[in-house]
């Protein structure tokens, strides 16, 4: 039986090279959660594949985790605990002379989005909003790729629509409306599937163009967030 990704990441923690670092800094009146979200932003890209996440409610100062499969084929991990938000970078051979290199950038990273925000600390809370647009696009992603059922991908891609619309710091972004079209028609075609035949696998000639318009929205999103425009 052909091992899942999540099922090889499990393998390569007790195997490969591991390098942790810890963002402590964490900036008056942010819970630790919300320091999550810029480092899932800092350490994400179009490349990087989503293959877990656990976001805990609103309300609570830490718990949230998410599981990256980067463009070089490495796995890292976002974790909000107690004593801050760990990043953790697991290696193969290959890379494992590059391990300080890549958390190091990665932290970088997230420490330049996290200043950038709190700079512009009233429109907080939307870009956070705007980032979890952006992880529940991954999550839709990841569903899809793993051939999970129709009702699943529709509620994935329900969730992705559903918060950028609430968000008009987003939506009133020059190019917004063709993301709003392109989510809607997917939508569409998943209610069909959904009410169809729930329980079925996702279609398999579907996933390569819906994981491509998806990857479009989700760099969309990435690039404006990354912009001056807010």
């Amino acid at each position: 039986m052909t091992m899942t990704i999540l099922e090889h990441f499990q393998k390569a923690k007790e195997v490969w090279t591991n390098k942790k670092i810890i963002i402590d800094a964490i900036p008056s009146g942010w819970k630790k959660n919300d320091v999550f979200h810029t480092a899932v932003h800092g350490t994400n890209g179009p490349a990087s594949r989503n293959i877990y996440f656990r976001l805990v409610p609103e309300a609570d100062d830490f718990g949230n985790v998410a599981v990256f499969l980067n463009k070089n084929n490495q796995f890292y991990q976002i974790e909000a605990t107690d004593r801050g938000v760990e990043l953790t970078v697991w290696c193969n051979h290959e890379l494992v002379d590059k391990v300080d290199a890549i958390i190091g950038e990665y932290k970088q990273k997230s420490l330049a989005f996290l200043e950038k925000i709190t700079a512009r600390k009233e429109k907080k809370v939307d870009i956070i909003k705007t980032i979890i647009i952006v992880e529940k696009i991954d999550e839709a992603i990841n569903s899809a790729m793993n051939k999970e059922n129709n009702r699943t991908v529709y509620y994935s891609v329900g969730k992705t629509r559903e918060y950028a619309a609430n968000i008009p710091l987003l939506m009133n972004a020059s190019g917004a409306n063709l993301i709003q079209l392109s989510m809607n028609k997917w939508m569409s075609f998943m209610d069909q599937m959904r009410s169809k035949s729930p329980d079925e696998a996702f279609p398999e000639d579907k996933i390569k163009q819906f994981c491509g318009d998806a990857l479009k929205w989700k760099k969309f999103i990435m690039d404006f967030l990354d912009g001056s425009a807010w």
